[in-house]
């Protein structure tokens, strides 16, 4: 060896003594020192979420309630986009004119007949506020379309 480095560091030495004594501690001390690791990470304050905004916090009392910003309609399927299947009371989709049977054609002008209803759902959500355009059939006449205001809604109440 040169003259520069030592035959053994002294760190090098102790861990190859340490783990060649009794590997099974080794292994014990590195699965203690992740599952401590892991509790200061989940525990630590400073990691929690942000709290919602206020107005959201108000409208979750329940704790089966999802909260989100849409029209108040319920869809399924169709060959060319997707059928209300249900309107929700008091909702500006209620408030509208739409009516359970309505074929959904386009939303802001988007022809949705080759997206699935949760891309459909996606796209009349969006900020409370704001406002979608809904282009629908009726029994097969000619296409109407409407603009609608999305409101914070609230589901999962029992």
């Amino acid at each position: 060896m040169s003259g520069n480095q030592p035959e053994n560091p002294p760190n090098v030495t102790v861990k190859k003594r340490w783990l060649n004594k009794n590997p099974a501690m080794f292994l014990y001390s590195l699965l203690g020192a992740a599952i401590g690791l892991g509790y200061a990470i989940y525990t630590d304050p400073n990691r929690q979420p942000p709290p919602p905004p206020p107005e959201v916090q108000a409208m979750s009392s329940h704790p089966a309630a999802a909260v989100f910003s849409g029209i108040g309609l319920d869809l399924r399927p169709a060959i060319g986009g997707a059928t209300v299947y249900r309107l929700f009371p008091g909702t500006t989709a209620a408030q509208s004119g739409l009516r359970p049977g309505d074929l959904i054609t386009a939303v802001d002008g988007l022809n949705v007949a080759q997206k699935t209803v949760a891309d459909i759902y996606g796209r009349l959500r969006g900020p409370a506020g704001s406002g979608v355009t809904i282009t629908f059939t009726r029994n097969g006449g000619a296409p109407q379309h409407v603009t609608l205001k999305r409101e914070l809604l609230r589901t999962g109440e029992k």
